[in-house]
């Protein structure tokens, strides 16, 4: 019989490697300008919380503000995912990133690389795991 830390390790290994999965989705939509995809990894109500701007509520602002980004070129983002906890149907993750952006002659920002850390709320949802809140904190100065 499983001891309780075993099983709550074992919960916990389920949960990152579920998180890590969406995490490559989440990559593979960016890199593919595939903003209607973004729905597989981010819930209905998500609150997505990027530097220098408004927060964005809602999955559709989510989708339409993405789109609009994904216009300008290139997105590359690389995820790393450090540690996560969790506790029943919610995970908290906290993770580092990479963004390699290249612009095309329609965007009006230049091309450029981003490095930071990132707190992400998960919640699961009919057996998938979906992003609640997400906060991104760029390490490079204003």
């Amino acid at each position: 019989m499983e001891s309780t830390k075993e099983a709550l390790d074992n919960q916990l290994e389920k949960v990152t490697e579920e998180i890590k999965k969406q995490n490559s989705k989440f990559e593979t939509f960016y890199l593919k300008g595939d903003a209607d995809s973004l729905s597989q990894v981010f819930t209905k109500d998500v609150v997505q919380y990027l530097p220098h701007q408004p927060a964005t509520i809602g999955l559709d602002s989510l989708i339409k503000n993405s789109k609009l980004q994904m216009s300008w070129g290139k997105w590359k983002f690389k995820l790393t995912t450090i540690e996560v906890k969790i506790s029943g149907k919610m995970a908290a993750e906290r993770g580092s990133y990479k963004l390699t952006f290249t612009s095309n002659e329609e965007s009006p920002i230049p091309s450029s690389v981003d490095t930071g850390h990132y707190i992400v709320l998960w919640e699961e949802l009919d057996g998938k795991w979906k992003i609640v809140w997400d906060t991104p904190v760029t390490e490079l100065p204003i």
